[in-house]
């Protein structure tokens, strides 16, 4: 396949993913999250949370409880819940595009193992 080959291609799969529902509710949330710059602020908090404790050395049980119980009544606000939902999913979406992709264009390293 010539690479311009495989730029459409890409270009098409970014299309789609943007004009997927998914993404249209992501956007579509995130529009109303804006419009409550707390609830949005509160959001953003968690969301920084949740990817440091994802990426820590500490336990995970223990930042889990402790995100769990410092930002129950967020989760509970029907918007922030949906919005977090949403983009769930939007990643979701994306990770199974780079597994899928991982899978199979494989690239062996001199040491045998194989890298994506």
């Amino acid at each position: 396949m010539a690479d311009n080959d495989v730029e459409k291609k890409l270009r098409d799969l970014i299309s789609a993913m943007r004009n997927s529902d998914e993404y249209r509710r992501y956007q579509r949330l995130e529009a109303e999250l804006s419009v409550r710059p707390d609830l949005k602020q509160a959001v953003n908090h968690y969301r920084n949370r949740v990817f440091e404790m994802q990426n820590s050395n500490r336990d995970i049980f223990d930042e889990t409880d402790y995100v769990i119980h410092d930002f129950d009544q967020l989760t509970k606000d029907p918007l922030a819940a949906e919005y977090l939902d949403a983009e769930n999913s939007v990643c979701g979406m994306i990770r199974k595009v780079v597994e899928a992709i991982s899978a199979e264009v494989i690239v062996t390293l001199p040491d045998g193992q194989n890298q994506a």
